[in-house]
């Protein structure tokens, strides 16, 4: 190990040098606080429990959220400077016994959950578009803006009947 250097002007250098390094390494850790529009994602599952079709389409028909397998809810609002913000969540059946399953039908579990991922993926997609849409606009039009987005939404249930036909089918 050397001696410290004595050097008074070599000292303040260290010292400016380790200021500025801290200084960077705090503005980068917040940059993401100041992002427009700033996106905060939840993640949510209720719990399937049956290990027959007949027990699973009941537990979808009576857990799942507004009469659906997954739901993705999203909320966008900004202020008078128009910083956005935008929750989205997402809630999925999530199955706590599939090792109980015959081998078919959690493969058939297996394949209906990657289809309605994606499913409820291109709604959070929506929900992003229509944030973006509202910074790129400087928050003209918001509520005009955010409509359409949800109609985009429904459309999108509707041209693919809730994702049946993107393979959200099960058994």
């Amino acid at each position: 190990m050397q001696p410290p250097n004595p050097d008074p002007e070599f000292r303040t250098r260290k010292r400016l040098r380790f200021v500025v390094v801290t200084l960077l390494i705090l503005a980068a850790g917040t940059l993401s606080a100041f992002a427009n529009p700033a996106i905060q994602t939840n993640h949510t599952t209720y719990p399937v429990t049956g290990i027959r079709v007949d027990h699973i389409m009941n537990e979808f028909r009576y857990n799942g959220l507004n009469n659906h397998w997954a739901y993705t809810r999203w909320h966008v609002s900004w202020t008078g400077h128009c910083l956005v913000s935008l929750e989205i969540t997402y809630i999925m059946p999530e199955h706590t016994r599939k090792r109980d399953m015959p081998a078919n039908l959690r493969a058939s579990w297996d394949r209906m959950m990657g289809a309605l991922w994606a499913h409820e993926l291109q709604h959070g997609t929506h929900a992003m578009n229509a944030a973006q849409e509202l910074v790129n606009n400087g928050c003209q039009n918001g509520n005009a803006i955010i409509a359409k987005w949800q109609e985009q939404d429904r459309l999108f249930d509707e041209a693919t009947h809730h994702g049946r036909t993107q393979g959200v089918i099960f058994p």
